[in-house]
């Protein structure tokens, strides 16, 4: 499990319950062996014997399961911000429609069902006038409370942190998505004006973007085929007509959507430069970091050993035609 890394944490979940009952078999084992890890063991295992652990893991494994294609998606490095932006409030908007008696019915069903494999009974906490550590709704069943202090609290927390990742419109350069032709209708004077302001300096005619815009408009107007994604409208556009529309439009895809390119070259990086190499050299570490980053790339060997050969540095000459 990775703490910065959700996807890991949604695959270790989903592994934890497949394998539930053999973990906790595993631990009893440890546990009757007089060993360092025997205390430790017995730890887990009445961790694994608590129905709020179970109850949470369930949850958590539901959840998380309507993420994993998202986090995934995010990663890739030809994503771009308006397709990020609805595939996450598409998320955002199923995972709400959860909330609700019938959708933690199942997930309850599946947690008793999973503590009956180790002979673990329902229960619930107990219910004090005054809580400061963890959630306290009152409650008049096991399933209710629950409902009531666990899985509402989860929903609206992952709910609320996609919805706030993902904001429409919170910076002036999403503006930018409106100038696709099946988003044009929705561009009002305002929103033009903002991401006109935005984009200002580094248009080549700002003094006719206004004009630009309208002929825009005029061209994508119904029962005209319009193209929904900002890299269909790139490769689509005329650049000798609309010279300011594709500097916004080349501006806006290169703008990142998350950090996973970057963070990619520091954990390869990581992975090239340990303390064995701590002494390497710059053409040596580039180099290497080129080949595990590309390492998909073919290579020509003969090509490599010929530039090797050709430095003149080697004690042994290889037997190359340098013609």
């Amino acid at each position: 499990m990775s703490d910065t890394r959700w996807g890991s944490r949604g695959k270790t979940v989903g592994a934890f319950l497949d394998h539930f009952k053999s973990a906790h078999s595993a631990l009893t084992d440890l546990e009757s062996r007089t060993s360092s890890n025997s205390n430790k063991a017995n730890n887990l295992r009445h961790s694994m014997e608590s129905f709020d652990t179970i109850v949470t893991a369930v949850t958590t494994n539901k959840i998380l399961g309507y993420i994993q294609p998202l986090t995934k998606e995010l990663q890739s490095p030809n994503i771009d911000l308006m397709t990020a932006y609805k595939e996450a409030r598409e998320v955002a908007q199923v995972i709400s429609t959860l909330r609700n008696e019938e959708g933690f019915c199942d997930i309850y069903a599946q947690s008793i069902e999973l503590a009956s494999t180790i002979d673990v009974v329902p229960s619930k906490k107990r219910v004090t006038n005054r809580q400061q550590n963890r959630a306290n709704t009152p409650s008049q069943s096991i399933e209710e409370h629950y409902r009531l202090n666990l899985f509402y609290p989860f929903i609206d927390h992952v709910t609320s942190q996609l919805n706030t990742r993902f904001v429409e419109n919170s910076e002036p350069a999403m503006l930018a998505t409106y100038l696709i032709p099946s988003a044009l209708s929705r561009l009002t004077k305002d929103k033009q004006e903002m991401m006109v302001s935005w984009y200002r300096e580094d248009l080549p005619q700002p003094d006719s973007i206004d004009q630009e815009i309208h002929r825009w408009k005029v061209k994508n107007q119904p029962p005209t085929l319009l193209v929904s994604t900002a890299k269909d409208t790139l490769n689509m556009i005329n650049v000798q007509y609309y010279p300011n529309i594709h500097c916004i439009l080349s501006i806006y895809l290169t703008l990142p959507v998350t950090t996973c390119s970057c963070e990619r070259s520091f954990s390869a990086l990581r992975r090239l430069k340990t303390w064995l190499r701590s002494s390497i050299g710059n053409d040596r570490l580039s180099g290497l970091a080129m080949m595990h980053v590309h390492r998909n790339r073919a290579l020509d060997p003969e090509k490599v050993l010929k530039r090797w050969d050709a430095s003149g540095h080697r004690r042994i000459v290889l037997t190359f035609d340098r013609k």
